[in-house]
């Protein structure tokens, strides 16, 4: 697992503003927007540090996400902060540990991170990445191409 620097910080930042900005719009559920956003074209592109030189804003960002997936309204919009804590978290963890946010999504559920929240949302964010690892029998402390074996039994 690798240190967060300023760039993954920054990719952090905007996916948590993302995620919040998406139960402001209310336009679907969290758990559509969340599996929507994990299988966009805009969360491939988050996942290069070369995304934050791109000339992209929060708006921008989820009406790309609109019209590459379908949005269906559903009944069950977190709050805004909860949202915004998981998308921080689902970014942070895949960026220090390298793991990608859709082998993440396949493991741990927008619910389960939803029920997280309460017990998590205060823990350094670190702490947080391993225990839901640990949690989720995910081991983050193999390199690369074992990992990816690992998670895709």
């Amino acid at each position: 697992m690798k240190k967060i620097d300023d760039t993954g910080i920054a990719l952090c930042k905007f996916t948590s503003a993302l995620f919040e900005y998406s139960t402001k719009i209310g336009e679907c559920s969290s758990k559509v927007f969340i599996k929507a956003y994990v299988y966009s074209s805009i969360q491939k592109r988050l996942s290069s540090a070369s995304f934050l030189y791109e000339s992209i804003d929060i708006v921008s960002a989820y009406n790309t996400i609109k019209a590459e997936k379908k949005l269906t309204r559903g009944k069950d919009i977190y709050p805004s902060y909860v949202m915004a804590w998981i998308g921080y978290i689902m970014k942070y963890f895949s960026y220090t540990t390298g793991i990608s946010e859709e082998v993440l999504y396949k493991k741990v559920k927008p619910e389960d991170f939803y029920h997280l929240y309460e017990s998590y949302h205060s823990l350094d964010n670190e702490l947080v990445v391993k225990r839901i690892a640990e949690a989720n029998e995910i081991n983050i402390n193999l390199n690369n191409i074992e990992l990816m074996k690992s998670l895709t039994k």
